[in-house]
């Protein structure tokens, strides 16, 4: 009787260890993707912090042109006004 409880422990053991292994292999797989998608997130808050930049040095030269636009035209001394007061003089 001892030896079939045994035999019948050891057939669980197998088993019990084949599921573990099992599942030991579908975490590592999920732990792996999870690595993947965190460094591919990692690589978009990147990008999204450089175009952030990119967009506000855009808006600073947008609104640096505007402010001469309006000072030129304050002014009355733009490109168009300056050349044709040279010819009719």
């Amino acid at each position: 009787m001892k030896e079939l409880r045994l035999a019948s422990g050891l057939v669980d053991y197998r088993e019990l260890t084949g599921k573990l292994n099992a599942e030991t292999q579908v975490l590592d797989q999920l732990k792996s993707e999870l690595d993947q998608r965190a460094a591919r997130a990692g690589a978009c808050e990147a990008e999204a912090e450089r175009l952030e930049m990119l967009l506000a040095d855009l808006d600073d030269q947008l609104s640096r042109r505007g402010r001469f636009a309006r000072q030129m035209a304050a002014s009355d001394q733009g490109p168009m006004r300056r050349r044709s007061r040279t010819r009719a003089a």
